[in-house]
């Protein structure tokens, strides 16, 4: 029986091809994937019984495209990568080693050979290593965050948003831009997986992005945190799919935010943290 355990909305502009990638933890896991697009019509899925589950889909128009995620069997952890463009499928995740071990070379039983008459040759001296030569185009890992201008921007993008809710607007931290640096330089040590710090870690908020084959400006993160609005309803303060970025963006005791983001060849993560946090239970953003 399979149990819903992921459930997104991800907002996206007509034409574009991405990738969902769901790699398992344990080789004896199964976890099944599915796409719909903004009409709630199903134009992707992986239901196979492999551990992982793997989506490549093209949007057919604007809008807010659901991503919901089933296990099917197993207990283990996995982890979720979404980036546009198109990503290779996951390698399937290696079985436990016996906990006794390779079996001892004593015990196995090897042929028997004929006698060879042949005098044996004279060993070779065996060849100096030689380190690999280094490439020569070294890998472009930046992990300096944003720049003067991106800090403008984003600070910029975040209070026209709020300024149409009326809102107050928010302060840049340096505090709080280094705190979510640090996040986005281990998501990308651990391949751009799009992943929450842990609560215990996070006094803050929190907002994740992250793109493959392109680069984002700091307007189109926060535009596509903050058009989540269409799935939000202030009347029942609910909502019909994924807003929790969008609330965070606009939430009103929020005084101060700061950022951070990752860019390795053409990949790039998104990490923004906010104090006081939003987001509570019961209460509205604004």
């Amino acid at each position: 029986m399979s149990t819903v355990i992921w459930n997104y909305s991800y907002n996206l502009p007509g034409s574009f091809k991405m990738s969902v990638i769901v790699k398992a933890q344990q080789a004896d896991d199964d976890f099944n994937l599915y796409i719909f697009d903004p009409n709630g019509h199903e134009i992707a899925q992986d239901d196979s019984p492999d551990a992982n589950a793997y989506c490549v889909f093209t949007t057919t128009s604007s809008g807010s495209y659901q991503l919901k995620l089933e296990r099917v069997k197993g207990s283990g952890g996995f982890s979720l990568k979404i980036a546009a463009g198109y990503l290779p499928p996951p390698t399937p995740p290696q079985p436990k080693p016996s906990p006794f071990g390779s079996i001892p070379s004593i015990y196995r039983r090897r042929p028997s050979l004929p006698q060879s008459t042949q005098p044996r040759p004279a060993p070779t001296k065996p060849t100096p290593y030689q380190p690999p030569t280094p490439p020569s185009q070294p890998v472009v890992k930046t992990k300096g965050g944003l720049t003067a201008v991106e800090m403008e921007e984003m600070l910029n993008a975040h209070n026209q948003w709020r300024q149409r809710y009326g809102v107050p607007p928010l302060r840049w931290s340096s505090k709080l831009a280094e705190f979510a640096q640090e996040w986005a330089n281990e998501l990308a040590d651990r391949g751009f997986e799009l992943q929450h710090r842990p609560s215990h870690q996070r006094p803050y908020g929190e907002n994740l992005a992250a793109s493959n084959g392109r680069y984002l400006t700091p307007t189109q993160v926060v535009d596509m945190w903050g058009n989540e609005v269409k799935d939000y309803d202030y009347a029942t303060n609910t909502c019909r799919r994924v807003c929790g970025h969008y609330t965070q963006v606009v939430w009103r005791k929020t005084t101060e935010f700061g950022c951070g983001v990752v860019r390795i060849g053409n990949e790039e993560v998104w990490v923004c943290n906010y104090n006081p946090p939003g987001n509570y239970v019961g209460q509205k953003p604004y």
